[in-house]
Protein backbone atom coordinates (compact mmCIF):
# COMPACT_ATOMS: atom_id res chain seq x y z
CA UNK A 1 0.00 0.00 0.00
CA UNK A 2 2.65 2.61 0.96
CA UNK A 3 4.55 1.84 -2.44
CA UNK A 4 1.59 2.75 -4.22
CA UNK A 5 1.06 6.06 -2.61
CA UNK A 6 4.81 6.98 -3.16
CA UNK A 7 4.05 5.79 -7.05
CA UNK A 8 1.24 7.50 -7.29
CA UNK A 9 3.26 10.99 -5.45
CA UNK A 10 6.66 10.87 -6.96
CA UNK A 11 6.19 14.73 -6.93
CA UNK A 12 5.15 15.32 -3.05
CA UNK A 13 8.46 15.89 -0.96
CA UNK A 14 7.96 13.06 1.45
CA UNK A 15 8.43 12.51 5.39
CA UNK A 16 8.26 9.14 5.99
CA UNK A 17 7.38 7.90 9.95
CA UNK A 18 8.12 4.36 11.32
CA UNK A 19 8.73 3.58 14.58
CA UNK A 20 11.91 1.11 14.30
CA UNK A 21 14.72 2.61 11.32
CA UNK A 22 17.47 3.54 12.84
CA UNK A 23 19.23 3.08 16.34
CA UNK A 24 22.14 4.82 18.33
CA UNK A 25 24.89 3.03 18.61
CA UNK A 26 28.38 4.05 20.42
CA UNK A 27 31.23 4.63 17.91
CA UNK A 28 34.89 5.96 19.24
CA UNK A 29 32.92 7.54 22.19
CA UNK A 30 30.29 8.95 19.64
CA UNK A 31 27.09 8.48 18.98
CA UNK A 32 25.87 7.40 15.34
CA UNK A 33 22.99 5.98 13.83
CA UNK A 34 22.55 2.43 12.51
CA UNK A 35 19.93 0.62 10.72
CA UNK A 36 17.63 -1.43 12.55
CA UNK A 37 16.50 -4.81 10.31
CA UNK A 38 13.17 -3.33 9.86
CA UNK A 39 15.33 0.07 9.11
CA UNK A 40 17.31 -1.82 6.17
CA UNK A 41 13.85 -3.47 5.05
CA UNK A 42 12.19 0.34 5.20
CA UNK A 43 15.21 1.83 3.23
CA UNK A 44 15.34 -1.07 0.62
CA UNK A 45 11.30 -1.27 -0.30
CA UNK A 46 10.47 2.74 0.30
CA UNK A 47 13.34 5.56 0.53
CA UNK A 48 16.23 4.10 -1.35
CA UNK A 49 14.08 4.05 -5.37
CA UNK A 50 11.60 6.54 -3.89
CA UNK A 51 13.33 10.02 -4.41
CA UNK A 52 10.69 12.08 -2.98
CA UNK A 53 11.16 11.03 0.33
CA UNK A 54 13.78 13.17 1.80
CA UNK A 55 13.46 12.45 5.96
CA UNK A 56 12.66 9.40 7.79
CA UNK A 57 11.99 9.72 11.74
CA UNK A 58 11.46 7.05 14.17
CA UNK A 59 11.21 6.12 17.86
CA UNK A 60 11.13 2.91 19.48
CA UNK A 61 14.58 3.10 20.61
CA UNK A 62 15.64 5.25 23.53
CA UNK A 63 17.92 7.98 22.44
CA UNK A 64 18.83 10.23 19.84
CA UNK A 65 20.48 10.03 16.74
CA UNK A 66 20.44 11.60 13.26
CA UNK A 67 22.66 10.99 10.14
CA UNK A 68 22.25 11.66 5.96
CA UNK A 69 22.51 8.69 3.51
CA UNK A 70 22.46 9.16 0.16
CA UNK A 71 19.52 7.42 -2.01
CA UNK A 72 19.80 5.43 -5.24
CA UNK A 73 19.53 9.14 -7.17
CA UNK A 74 22.50 10.40 -5.19
CA UNK A 75 19.93 12.67 -3.46
CA UNK A 76 20.56 13.17 0.85
CA UNK A 77 17.28 11.39 2.92
CA UNK A 78 17.79 13.10 6.20
CA UNK A 79 17.31 10.23 9.14
CA UNK A 80 16.21 10.63 12.55
CA UNK A 81 15.53 8.92 15.86
CA UNK A 82 13.97 11.00 18.23
CA UNK A 83 13.05 9.41 21.72
CA UNK A 84 13.20 11.01 25.03
CA UNK A 85 10.91 8.96 27.12
CA UNK A 86 13.69 7.38 29.86
CA UNK A 87 14.80 11.07 29.90
CA UNK A 88 14.21 13.84 33.39
CA UNK A 89 9.91 13.52 34.21
CA UNK A 90 9.53 11.12 30.94
CA UNK A 91 10.90 13.45 28.66
CA UNK A 92 9.75 16.56 29.65
CA UNK A 93 7.76 17.16 26.51
CA UNK A 94 10.17 17.97 24.40
CA UNK A 95 9.21 18.26 20.63
CA UNK A 96 11.99 17.96 17.88
CA UNK A 97 11.51 20.85 16.02
CA UNK A 98 12.55 21.54 12.44
CA UNK A 99 12.85 24.66 10.69
CA UNK A 100 12.65 25.10 6.84
CA UNK A 101 14.61 28.56 5.58
CA UNK A 102 14.66 28.14 1.68
CA UNK A 103 16.18 31.68 1.51
CA UNK A 104 19.47 30.57 3.41
CA UNK A 105 18.91 26.83 2.04
CA UNK A 106 19.52 25.41 5.79
CA UNK A 107 17.16 23.05 7.76
CA UNK A 108 17.21 24.04 10.81
CA UNK A 109 16.72 21.25 13.84
CA UNK A 110 15.98 22.18 17.77
CA UNK A 111 14.84 20.39 20.13
CA UNK A 112 11.87 22.30 22.72
CA UNK A 113 9.71 21.57 25.41
CA UNK A 114 6.66 23.85 25.26
CA UNK A 115 5.42 21.49 29.07
CA UNK A 116 8.90 23.71 30.41
CA UNK A 117 8.44 26.51 28.72
CA UNK A 118 4.80 27.32 30.15
CA UNK A 119 6.55 26.24 34.01
CA UNK A 120 6.95 29.27 36.79
CA UNK A 121 9.83 29.86 37.96
CA UNK A 122 8.85 28.55 41.26
CA UNK A 123 8.46 25.42 39.27
CA UNK A 124 11.68 24.68 37.31
CA UNK A 125 14.45 23.05 38.56
CA UNK A 126 17.99 23.28 37.29
CA UNK A 127 17.63 20.63 35.15
CA UNK A 128 14.65 21.71 33.26
CA UNK A 129 15.90 23.65 30.13
CA UNK A 130 13.13 24.91 27.19
CA UNK A 131 15.74 24.13 24.46
CA UNK A 132 18.42 21.28 24.47
CA UNK A 133 21.33 21.73 23.09
CA UNK A 134 24.44 18.96 21.76
CA UNK A 135 24.82 18.04 18.54
CA UNK A 136 22.02 15.06 18.07
CA UNK A 137 19.59 17.85 19.52
CA UNK A 138 20.54 21.34 17.81
CA UNK A 139 21.96 21.01 14.25
CA UNK A 140 22.09 22.56 11.19
CA UNK A 141 21.79 20.97 7.70
CA UNK A 142 22.61 22.60 4.05
CA UNK A 143 20.12 21.99 2.14
CA UNK A 144 19.45 23.03 -1.93
CA UNK A 145 15.71 22.92 -2.07
CA UNK A 146 15.33 24.06 -5.66
CA UNK A 147 17.51 20.63 -6.60
CA UNK A 148 16.41 17.86 -4.15
CA UNK A 149 12.57 18.81 -4.85
CA UNK A 150 13.01 18.87 -8.82
CA UNK A 151 11.58 15.40 -9.56
CA UNK A 152 11.81 15.95 -13.05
Amino acid sequence: MVKKVLERHKDKPTILVSHDIIFPKVKDDKTIAADSSNGRLIWDELVKDHNQVFMTVNGHYYGIAHRVKQNSAGNDVIQMLVNYQTNYRGGNGWLRLVEFDEKKNVLLFRTYSPYVDGMTKKEKSYIDYKFLTGENNSFKLDWDFKNRFDFR
